[in-house]
């Protein structure tokens, strides 16, 4: 499922895209991650959100996918099978992202995990839960 507002650039790190390429690339990501994503971007069409920035010269290149390899994250992040994103959004903090996102929960396509405690959010898609959010501290 390819996203209707994000790049693959902005959801991969550049040697993924190289190996693998785009339509590939795509086959990463759990379907349900992207219609959150999709569905978040929708409500903030005019305001930009940043997942990967590499492809216009910044720094941030392992926000989303993360291959097995890389050594940024957990083991076992749920990054490395294509079910989170950290994303930050243009004049808005973590904090108040995350409170948005509690507020709207019952618009939101499918249940996630937030972490707290953290200057950018990190998104992930939640397993077999009846609560459309859960909050955890890696």
């Amino acid at each position: 499922m390819k996203s209707k507002y994000f790049k693959i650039e902005e959801l991969v790190q550049p040697d993924t895209l190289d190996l693998l390429g785009e339509s590939k690339c795509w086959e990463l990501f759990d379907e349900r991650l992207i219609a959150n994503l999709d569905w978040i971007k929708a409500k903030f069409l005019k305001v930009p959100i940043t997942i990967n920035s590499w492809l216009w010269g910044g720094d941030r290149k392992y926000s989303g996918y993360r291959a097995v390899t890389c050594p940024i994250g957990a083991k076992k992040s749920k990054h490395k099978i294509g079910e989170a994103v950290d994303f930050i959004v243009k004049g808005i903090t973590a904090d108040e992202m995350r409170l948005w996102l509690k507020c709207n929960q019952n618009e939101m396509p499918y249940p996630i995990r937030l972490e707290v405690g953290v200057s950018w959010v990190h998104l992930d898609v939640a397993n077999e839960t009846s609560e459309k959010i859960i909050y955890f501290n890696a």
